[in-house]
């Protein structure tokens, strides 16, 4: 997507702080564990997520209670090593809430980069 080094890392940067919406927006379309939203945020963002730091997010938004385990989801796995995670009407109030300021969001952004 970038072609210099250190523009690369500053995008990635960008994007792991901004990792817990990612995580969010990804499992209110459906449940998904771990390797599968290092994959999505891969994929979509272009970004690498390491497996500690993608398990250290989904266990600190499990406890602000953004998304919660989908047990039904598990069920044909074991439970003990596949977590599967959707996102609970908190975190999604909280992307509306983010949403709700795209267009400030956007006049920061143009400002910065013109």
């Amino acid at each position: 997507m970038v072609d210099n080094a250190a523009l690369r890392r500053s995008w990635a940067r960008i994007i792991r702080s901004f990792l817990d919406f990612i995580i969010i927006d990804a499992t209110r379309k459906q449940p998904m564990n771990g390797n599968e939203l290092k994959q999505y945020a891969h994929n979509k963002y272009g970004v690498d997520v390491s497996s500690d730091a993608m398990y250290h997010r989904l266990a600190r938004l499990e406890r602000q209670r953004l998304i919660d385990r989908d047990k039904k989801a598990e069920e044909p796995f074991s439970a003990k090593y596949t977590k599967f995670y959707v996102a609970t009407k908190q975190g999604v109030d909280l992307l509306n809430k983010l949403a709700a300021h795209r267009e400030e969001t956007k006049a920061f952004l143009t400002a910065l980069l013109t």
